[in-house]
């Protein structure tokens, strides 16, 4: 058994327009999936907002989770810790990106956009057609 600690896993990272990849900036999570609300909460991110269609069977979720890090309005050479991670949520899994602003988490969740949309529209279909059948149960 090997006394190094275990190394973070890497994350993709949105700025100006770039890709490129950082470590998880959550302590005590060696990858996100180890991350509860708490650990992140204690490594300075909070839950901003959640993105699609409500329900434990949503197709795709975005939770957006905001941080300490980012560039300074100034853009001078900052904080290589993002100051935003979305959480992109699918029924079987999670992935997680980051964003160093808000200029690049309005590009990421806009490349999503599609996504949320058709999964909006597929769960508010799939609602109307459970209507749909429990009125023809009441009915008879």
């Amino acid at each position: 058994m090997s006394d190094q600690p275990a190394e973070r896993e890497t994350i993709p990272l949105f700025t100006r327009g770039v890709w490129s990849v950082v470590p998880l900036p959550i302590e005590g999570a060696v990858t996100f999936a180890d991350a509860s609300s708490e650990t992140l909460e204690r490594s300075g991110y909070y839950r901003l907002t959640g993105l699609g269609p409500a329900g434990d069977h949503a197709p795709i979720e975005l939770t957006v989770w905001e941080g300490p890090g980012g560039v300074p309005r100034n853009g001078e050479a900052g904080s290589d810790v993002p100051r935003y991670l979305i959480d992109i949520g699918f029924p079987s899994n999670t992935h997680v990106v980051a964003a160093m602003d808000v200029v690049d988490l309005m590009d990421v969740v806009a490349r999503w956009a599609p996504a949320l949309d058709a999964a909006v529209q597929a769960d508010e279909s799939a609602e109307r057609m459970r209507q749909r059948i429990k009125m023809a149960i009441a009915e008879g």
